[in-house]
């Protein structure tokens, strides 16, 4: 029994001892972080917008979608969108039914509903959020018409991350110099 006992405590012994000299490392490493920051431009913009029309006629219903998306276009070109910025999605056709006395839908088709979107992606950061802005004006020329929120992105960001790690890196390699200067290392 006191052979277990005497072989516990050297264990438990040199377990302390390594402790101490692995707080004693670690009290003699020094961990710095650098910094960087740019402030960035967004070089392209991407908006989106979409047309909506509802009639119990099918071809009635594409007849003013038709219609509307040359307004659309129209005012999109008078804004100074190239052909080659904006893009025309297919047209999408959902049916909509009528409704029973109690709220249920029938099988009846109240109005066909089609809707046609519109992509603007553009250098022009500016006109991109004008269009976002200004596009409901449609509204009075009998458009139902839906701007959604545009989206800004930085095309080299690639490059722009890089940079800023290796200026990051710099800063912390002056701070860590610095700092063991100012210790007296």
């Amino acid at each position: 029994m006191a052979l277990l006992l005497g072989f516990a405590m050297i264990v438990s012994v040199d377990n302390i001892c390594k402790t101490t000299k692995e707080i004693k490392l670690q009290k003699g490493t020094l961990s710095v972080k650098g910094t960087a920051e740019r402030i960035l431009k967004s070089d392209i913009g991407v908006w989106h917008g979409r047309c909506t029309v509802r009639s119990p006629v099918l071809a009635g219903a594409y007849g003013k979608l038709t219609q509307d998306m040359e307004k659309v276009l129209a005012y999109v070109g008078r804004q100074g969108v190239e052909a080659g910025e904006m893009h025309v999605f297919s047209i999408s056709t959902r049916i909509e039914n009528k409704l029973g006395e109690k709220g249920v839908r029938l099988n009846e088709i109240e109005n066909y509903v089609l809707e046609q979107a519109i992509e603007v992606k553009s250098t022009n950061v500016l006109l991109v959020a004008r269009l976002a802005g200004e596009s409901t004006s449609l509204i009075k020329e009998d458009v139902e018409f839906v701007s959604l929120s545009p989206s800004f992105f930085v095309s080299n960001v690639e490059d722009v991350k890089l940079e800023l790690l290796g200026t990051a890196t710099k800063n912390a390699r002056m701070r860590a110099y610095q700092l063991a200067k100012n210790s007296g290392g």
